[in-house]
């Protein structure tokens, strides 16, 4: 049983102490494992090729931002293109995490790579996980032409996913131009760093908690006076 607890799958911490007379070790594992009916998923036969399975909400959430990355569907991104994109956009610990990340140096990274890389660092600002790479990802994912800023439609698109409401145009384009601080039609990376962080400080001040799915009352009291259209 100890062989299979220690590589069981879905398990992500262990803490082992020692008894002051040294004759016995104790380890505690979270999540336990070693349970009926979940070995052949848990404990892989040698040589098994590594696969990647999110086991906790960290994990979940961040498979999600993998998943946007994998534009061709083949479970790797491109490392160089990814740490170039976030080395342009000034998320620069992300693009640290990233060009780190190519364990097997073939030039790509897996769910497995990209996780790993960036679960290390919550350790030094969670708000990187929880809000920067959530929103750069989003950012590079819609500004499908590459030119670095977005559209009216990409943002639309954007701030759809990211409140999870379906917005009219006319609340779009009000919060596109309350975005749009230097007037050229078209949203950058900063500009978008600047409304977020107006919606999460406004959430923030009405004591909810500092998430993009906390964002509608903020939308909805900017843009009281346009009519709002339901999923």
């Amino acid at each position: 049983g100890h062989f299979t607890q220690v590589v069981w799958y879905d398990t992500t911490h262990v803490g082992m102490a020692k008894s002051p007379c040294g004759s016995f070790v104790v380890a505690n594992y979270y999540p336990a494992g070693n349970f009926m009916g979940r070995f052949p998923d848990n404990v892989l036969p040698p040589e098994a090729p590594l696969r990647f399975r999110p086991r906790n909400k960290l994990e979940k959430a961040l498979f999600a931002q993998f998943q946007q990355l994998d534009a061709e569907g083949d479970g790797r991104i491109p490392q160089e293109a990814l740490v170039a994109a976030l080395t342009e956009h000034g998320e620069a610990a992300l693009a640290e995490a990233a060009g780190a990340a190519d364990v097997d140096g073939d030039g790509s990274l897996d769910a497995r790579e990209f996780i790993t890389s960036m679960t290390g660092l919550q350790r030094s600002d969670q708000t990187l996980l929880d809000d920067n790479l959530p929103r750069v990802i989003g950012f590079v994912k819609f500004d499908a032409d590459g030119t670095g800023k977005l559209s009216r439609e990409q943002f639309h698109l954007y701030m759809q996913r990211e409140t999870g409401h379906k917005l009219t145009e006319a609340r779009a384009a009000e919060l596109f131009d309350n975005a749009d601080k230097n007037e050229d039609g078209e949203i950058s990376y900063e500009e978008l760093t600047a409304l977020t962080a107006s919606l999460n400080a406004t959430v923030q001040s009405n004591g909810e908690a500092n998430t993009v799915d906390a964002w509608t009352p903020s939308l909805e009291a900017l843009l009281a006076d346009v009519p709002f259209e339901g999923m």
